[in-house]
């Protein structure tokens, strides 16, 4: 029987892994999403040869590239007695305080911008709640406390891809709470009424 072309052949374990790492690297260089991340990462995993792997990554450039032009890093978002929105294309760098205090705080990481493979947001809700919006790919790690409130998550957890980024959520709410809402697949472009509407769908 005549043998398969190395690019017909199923991609190993270890091929996907390495991929997925290589993503990372291009995210925490500002050159990917954690929105890209996720749709190019799902791409690599539903690829059923090497072929198909390898265009997963073709045409993203060395990681030490230059990275396009880059916003500022947000370090503080605060939110007093009313409401406060990150959403959109922004940056985030290694860690990132949030504080509401009888108001309400959204942090969209669909679009954001990392500086590195892995970031820690604290977000303190007094009197207030916050809502954080994290692509299903991305690792999530959440810890905390609640007082007379709640920490909830909302979405179907995938199994998480070795080598995905991370993003450490430690959130305290007294009176109030912290939501994380894991976004899935096909929904980068939908507003957040509509994720959450879709999420919530999902979820009963």
């Amino acid at each position: 029987m005549p043998m398969a072309e190395p690019y017909e052949t199923p991609p190993a374990d270890g091929d996907r892994e390495a991929a997925v790492a290589r993503l990372t690297e291009h995210v925490g260089s500002g050159h990917l999403t954690l929105a890209e991340f996720d749709a190019r990462a799902r791409q690599t995993y539903s690829a059923t040869s090497t072929g198909e792997l390898v265009a997963v990554t073709a045409d993203l450039s060395a990681p030490t590239a230059p990275a396009p032009p880059r916003r500022r890093a947000r370090r503080w978002v605060v939110a007093l007695l009313g409401g406060s929105t990150v959403t959109g294309r922004w940056r985030l760098s290694g860690t990132l305080t949030s504080i509401s205090l009888m108001g309400g705080t959204t942090l969209d990481l669909r679009d954001v911008e990392l500086d590195g493979a892995e970031v820690t947001i604290t977000t303190i809700a007094l009197l207030g709640g916050d809502d954080i919006y994290v692509p299903d790919g991305v690792d999530v790690e959440m810890t905390g406390f609640a007082l007379m409130g709640g920490n909830d998550e909302y979405g179907v957890t995938t199994e998480v891809r070795p080598g995905a980024p991370r993003v450490r959520i430690r959130a305290f709410a007294v009176m109030g709470g912290v939501d994380l809402w894991r976004v899935p697949a096909g929904s980068s472009t939908r507003s957040l009424r509509q994720v959450r509407k879709r999420i919530k769908h999902h979820w009963h």
